[in-house]
């Protein structure tokens, strides 16, 4: 993984163990996080690497640009191995988005599986609340598939600093939790539940997106797949490594980690560096809801704090139940 130094400046290849997230420069021995709070990481399952979930490179300039059938408009995603742009279908005169491997022609075959795996995760879903894929192909060597183009804004930009109204919280949850337990009827887990990952419709309808790191769970039983995430929305499990424990209920704690956002404007846990917020994810237990905003509901708090529990068999047992939870404040209220 190519990075530069921010003293000096200098491009190194940076690509620390899980026991070292510290980069040091070659050059000016200036240590730095090789990895930035918020970045999409992926920990090897055999050797406990952490890795960026794919580079970061550009495919290429996307205005105007015709693939196939479809003329590119602009760039509005880029994640671990795809970039993701807004695209207009010029046979049917309707805008969806396009998604396509980041390296291009240059994929390696682990890279086109992984894709190809994705957008069949995807083709299984079909919710109100899950974005619909339309069709996958191949073309001048660079895979793709594309997708609904849902017009709106993320999650993370109607999240302001003090956190929304607990009433729209708890809406905008429920509907999500309703759309995991759909996704999890299907046998796959999220694994990246983030505000960037939910768009907020024109009709403030929640829309889950980005399947990237979406996996089978019965390949997390069978124990090929990788711990990966985003790490402000980890779970301890994710970060601790014990992909045994990595299941749906993996994502019943980051939509705990969601809606606590949504509430107080902050995720349950922050630091500096990759490496205290693991460590805080792991050991130490979110600041209570109640003490930061202590007009919230109680019974509302201890849905939050149920999800967030570090142990996933004392989470809610699905996302059904979480839903029937919130739904059951929600009648109450």
């Amino acid at each position: 993984m190519l990075t530069n130094c921010p003293q000096c400046g200098y491009e190194f290849d940076a690509s620390p163990g899980r026991a070292g997230l510290k980069a040091v420069c070659p050059r000016c021995k200036r240590s730095f996080d090789a990895f930035a709070i918020g970045e999409t990481i992926e920990i090897d399952r055999e050797s406990g690497d952490v890795r960026k979930t794919g580079p970061h490179a550009p495919v290429g300039s996307a205005s105007g640009r015709q693939f196939q059938e479809y003329r590119l408009v602009e760039e509005i995603g880029r994640g671990g191995m795809g970039v993701v742009y807004k695209a207009i279908q010029e046979t049917l005169g309707r805008p969806v988005a396009l998604k396509m491997i980041i390296t291009g022609e240059a994929a390696r075959e682990d890279e086109i599986k992984r894709f190809m795996a994705e957008a069949s995760a995807v083709a299984r879903l079909r919710h109100p609340n899950v974005v619909n894929i339309h069709e996958l192909d191949v073309s001048e060597g660079t895979y793709y598939y594309t997708m609904d183009f849902i017009e709106g804004r993320d999650l993370g930009q109607l999240i302001c600093e003090k956190g929304m109204d607990q009433r729209r919280a708890a809406i905008l949850a429920l509907k999500v939790a309703r759309a995991l337990a759909h996704t999890h009827s299907k046998h796959i887990v999220h694994r990246d539940l983030k505000p960037g990952n939910i768009i907020i419709d024109e009709m403030g309808e929640p829309v889950l997106t980005d399947f990237g790191l979406a996996c089978d769970v019965r390949a997390m039983e069978g124990g090929s797949a990788n711990a990966a995430g985003t790490p402000e929305y980890m779970a301890p499990e994710q970060v601790l490594g014990r992909l045994e424990r990595v299941g749906p209920a993996t994502d019943i704690y980051s939509l705990g980690a969601l809606l606590y956002e949504m509430l107080v404007g902050r995720p349950p846990f922050q630091a500096e560096s990759i490496d205290e917020l693991f460590k805080k994810i792991s050991e130490d237990d979110p600041e209570p809801l109640e003490r930061l905003k202590p007009e919230l509901s109680p019974g509302l708090c201890e849905i939050v704090a149920r999800c967030l529990n570090k142990d996933p068999d004392a989470r809610f047992a699905s996302a059904r139940d979480l839903a029937e939870a919130l739904g059951a404040w929600l009648r109450a209220t």
